[in-house]
């Protein structure tokens, strides 16, 4: 009986050292979804903590922005970002939600995350975002016969309420047409020259 009792308690040891081996052929995964990549072949020698599969997650896609560092103080969580996704002709408003703490080095830009839940949405795919960062500035534009070079200094001629003529050092911005744009240098309402200014001298008085 002793003998009996002993070779009964070793078999059921024995059968719990079968199901933990069996347990180690049962793959589960955490999620449901769709897989997308196999990174083991059947028969392979694996070890605990490599990766087996990749599983996308249908429930829900978030689009990641490259937001340049220069807007981190003006990104916030809660802001409206106008998506727009080709792929699936999709065009929405939605929110970030999540924005990375740290930025990369390399593109000086950081993460803001943005939850997606158009149809037809996969992994992947290319998406841009369009938001609003204040009212825009009026542009003050001038005739382009206005402009004169001297050496590295670009020149534009304002005249003063006593009809006197002063050169300015003006920087330039995009070719508008027939038109440049003027981003510092001259203030909205002054008065320029736009015509003979090769004629024209500083201090000097204008009909």
């Amino acid at each position: 009986m002793a003998r009996a009792e002993a070779r009964l308690r070793q078999a059921r040891q024995q059968a719990k050292g079968a199901d933990a081996f069996s347990d180690y052929t049962k793959i589960v995964a955490p999620i449901a979804g769709i897989i997308t990549a196999r990174h083991a072949d059947l028969g392979a020698t694996l070890f605990p903590g490599q990766p087996l599969f990749t599983i996308e997650d249908e429930r829900g896609y978030q689009l990641e922005l490259a937001i340049p560092e220069s807007m981190s103080m003006t990104i916030k969580s809660g802001s409206s970002v106008d998506v727009t996704i080709d792929a699936v002709s999709a065009r929405f408003t939605g929110k970030i939600t999540d924005i990375v703490p740290s930025s990369d080095p390399a593109s000086r830009t950081f993460v803001a995350k943005i939850p997606i839940n158009q149809k037809g949405v996969k992994s992947g795919m290319f998406g841009r975002g369009a938001m609003q960062l204040g009212a825009a500035k009026p542009r003050i534009t001038v005739p382009a016969n206005a402009i004169s070079e001297r050496g590295a200094l670009t020149l534009v001629w304002t005249v003063d309420s006593t009809k006197t003529a002063h050169m300015r050092i003006v920087k330039v911005g995009k070719q508008l047409g027939d038109r440049v744009e003027i981003l510092s240098g001259i203030t909205e309402g002054e008065q320029i020259i736009t015509g003979s200014i090769e004629k024209v001298s500083d201090g000097a008085k204008v009909e």
